[in-house]
C-alpha cells in the first residue's frame, strides 16, 4: 500500500445529489434552499450545475429513430433464417457424427473379430479408436464450454 492518504470527502459532494434532483425537477423546497445557499458561495458547484444542466438538455433532445414495418420484417426474417440454418447445421453435424461413429465402430469390430489379424494389431486399433474418441469428446467439450464464456463470440471475423 502506498503512504498517500485518500482525499477527504469534499463538502460539495453532498450537493451533487441535490443538483441532480434539481435538474430532474425532484428537489424539495428545503433542499432547494440549501443548494441555492451553497451555490452562492461555491463557484465550482455553479460550474458543475451548469455543465450538468447542459448535458441534461442535450440528452433530452435525443430521439429514437422510427423504424418502418418493412425494416422490422427484414429484421425478423433474418433472425428466423439464422435460427433455421443454425438448427440445420446442428442436425447435419449430429448426423455426421453418428454416421462416422457407426462406421468407425464397424471397422474396429471387423478387425477385432477377424481371426487372421494379429493380437497386437487388434490392441493397437482399439487403443487408436479409444484415443480418437476421447480426443473428439475432449475437443467438443472444450469448444462448447468456451462458446458460453467467449466474450468475442458476437464479433465477426
Amino acid at each position: 500500500m502506498s503512504d498517500q492518504k485518500q482525499p477527504a470527502e469534499t463538502p460539495c459532494r453532498e450537493f451533487e445529489l441535490l443538483m441532480m434532483r434539481r435538474i430532474d425537477g425532484e428537489i424539495s423546497p428545503v433542499d432547494e434552499k440549501r443548494l441555492q445557499k451553497h451555490l452562492e458561495s461555491c463557484p465550482l458547484c455553479r460550474k458543475a450545475l451548469d455543465e450538468y444542466s447542459r448535458l441534461a438538455a442535450a440528452t433530452g433532445e435525443v430521439e429514437m429513430r422510427k423504424v418502418s414495418q418493412e425494416e422490422w420484417d427484414i429484421y425478423w426474417y433474418r433472425v428466423y433464417n439464422r435460427l433455421e440454418r443454425g438448427l440445420a447445421w446442428i442436425l447435419v453435424s449430429l448426423g455426421a457424427v453418428a454416421a462416422f461413429a457407426w462406421m468407425a465402430l464397424r471397422l474396429v469390430m471387423h478387425f477385432v473379430s477377424d481371426p487372421t489379424t494379429a493380437l497386437w494389431a487388434k490392441g493397437g486399433i482399439l487403443v487408436l479408436a479409444a484415443g480418437l474418441a476421447l480426443l473428439f469428446i475432449s475437443v467438443l467439450r472444450e469448444k462448447l464450454s468456451l462458446r458460453r464464456t467467449d466474450r468475442y463470440r458476437h464479433i465477426k471475423r
